[in-house]
């Protein structure tokens, strides 16, 4: 069963609202999360510290493009709630998952719109803003194509954003769509993919394709196999979405910042771990932070074996001189003489 309940988070938002109206910069009081203004309309997303952090209070979860008119303190659109890869927390490891039959859709490789109703008729915004090139394009295209004025005032449609100029990784060709992903109401109903059916026979939008898979222990072999997708969004009966991204999907995506170790290590030895971090896709956070503690363990485990070398070789000289320490260092332990010497 579905349930319709107003999520914390956002009551937290419509308290906070009604507190600090206007004030955008108020509202780094609920967490990592910043507002954008249009008109009488605040934007709220969560920062790439929200991310770096991985605290995730209530507030930062629905904080993904949720959009509150000012005056009335009320919800205009509300996007999906933060979800994370297969894994990535404790909530989503294979042994946590609920049992049972799922909805599984495909993961597609662009932007989330979210639609929202602006004083000029129907737009979209992105998770972060109300104005980026890509809410831009989606809202000509929105209006350029569909007639949404029957559509209930409450619901929300969610859709992932295709066009050429838009590409991350997968390559869609010359297809330009917005493609129905996901349709919300502010009381925490959930739309399900019968219902996304529906809304899409009537508007005319194309819907992100379902899945033959059943459960989520038939997506995970997909995880090796399948090339040319981003991956899967697992949909589980309490609501829980979970994404499985496929490995190539990663491997070229990796590829595109340049992630190695040997990237790593320069950050660290250069200070910038936290901007870093920062700059990078939420995905590569635990394989950067993986890639970090192997080299700050290697480092440490390196310094304890110089030290103890150093004492044994300062036992070993009798005199307790540079004179003497030198020639010796470089006679038994030439590899570690620039260790040893500053020592």
């Amino acid at each position: 069963m579905i349930t319709t309940t107003l999520h914390p988070g956002i009551a937290a938002v419509l308290a906070a609202v009604r507190e600090y109206g206007y004030d955008t910069n108020a509202y780094h009081a609920l967490g990592e999360i910043y507002a954008a203004r249009q008109g009488d309309l605040l934007l709220f997303n969560y920062t790439a510290r929200a991310a770096y952090a991985r605290r995730w209070n209530d507030v930062e979860r629905v904080c993904r493009g949720l959009i509150v008119h000012v005056p009335t303190a009320t919800v205009r659109a509300v996007p999906f709630e933060k979800f994370f890869n297969l894994g990535e927390t404790p909530e989503t490891t294979l042994g946590a998952l609920p049992a049972g039959p799922c909805e599984i859709t495909a993961k597609m490789d662009g932007s989330m719109a979210i639609l929202y109703r602006a004083d000029d008729g129907p737009a979209i915004a992105t998770r972060g803003s109300f104005i980026s090139s890509q809410a831009q394009w989606a809202t000509a295209h929105l209006r350029a194509r569909y007639d949404l004025r029957d559509l209930p005032g409450g619901v929300t449609l969610l859709f992932e954003i295709i066009y050429p100029e838009n590409r991350i990784v997968v390559n869609y060709g010359a297809l330009e769509a917005l493609v129905l992903i996901g349709a919300r109401r502010a009381d925490g109903y959930d739309y399900t993919y019968p219902e996304l059916a529906e809304f899409a026979a009537r508007y005319g939008f194309p819907l992100v394709a379902r899945e033959p898979a059943h459960s989520i222990h038939d997506v995970v072999p997909l995880i090796e196999t399948s090339t040319g997708v981003e991956g899967r969004v697992v949909r589980f009966p309490n609501n829980l979405r979970v994404k499985v991204k496929a490995a190539d999907y990663f491997r070229l995506h990796r590829a595109r910042f340049l992630l190695s170790p040997e990237t790593v290590r320069v950050a660290l030895m250069a200070g910038t771990w936290d901007s870093f971090m920062i700059g990078l896709p939420e995905e590569f956070h635990r394989e950067s932070s993986a890639i970090a503690a192997a080299i700050r363990a290697l480092v440490a485990a390196e310094e304890a074996r110089l030290r103890v070398l150093f004492a044994e070789v300062r036992a070993t000289v009798a005199d307790d001189s540079r004179k003497a320490f030198a020639p010796y260092v470089h006679a038994h332990h030439r590899a570690a003489a620039a260790y040893l010497f500053p020592l």
